[in-house]
């Protein structure tokens, strides 16, 4: 073999390893956003969960309520913002809202006696507490796959 014959083999092998690394390393920022999009997924899931809980809880409460209507209309406009929202910065914001307002109407229950021991109340303010707690275990989830995605797509090609 001649000194370019040899050059031109060892060039193509070069080429045809840059290739295949270039293919898994996009690949693998694929399944990064994969990862992080199906998360986020798991996430919503259980929001929507809790805005189909909210009626009932809205429903229970409003007979003992009637003070407190501003916090209930409230938390229904926030469903109808949050639900209906295409932008996901105004999604975030309504379910910051909403979260904080939930806790308001749970500790503002607590404080009647009649509604403290109405079975609803207590199903719905349990069923709740399980909700948050899962929002909040999804949501870890979902930061530490976008944070994977974020750091490989900074370091990509390197």
């Amino acid at each position: 073999m001649t000194g370019i014959s040899t050059l031109a083999i060892v060039l193509f092998i070069l080429g045809g390893v840059l290739v295949i690394w270039v293919i898994a390393a996009y690949n693998n920022l694929v399944n990064l956003r994969a990862q992080a999009q199906r998360a986020w997924a798991n996430v919503d899931v259980v929001l929507k969960q809790r805005w189909d809980l909210i009626p009932n809880l809205v429903e229970t409460v409003k007979g003992y309520a009637q003070h407190e209507k501003q916090l209930l209309e409230r938390i229904a406009e926030l469903r109808a913002v949050a639900l209906g929202a295409q932008d996901r910065k105004q999604r975030i914001q309504a379910e910051q809202e909403a979260s904080r307002l939930l806790g308001n109407l749970i500790v503002w229950g607590e404080q009647y006696p009649e509604l403290r021991s109405n079975q609803n109340f207590l199903h719905l303010q349990q069923t709740l507490a399980d909700l948050e707690e899962q929002i909040a275990d999804r949501r870890e989830l979902y930061n530490e796959a976008a944070t994977n995605y974020n750091a490989y797509q900074k370091t990509f090609p390197a």
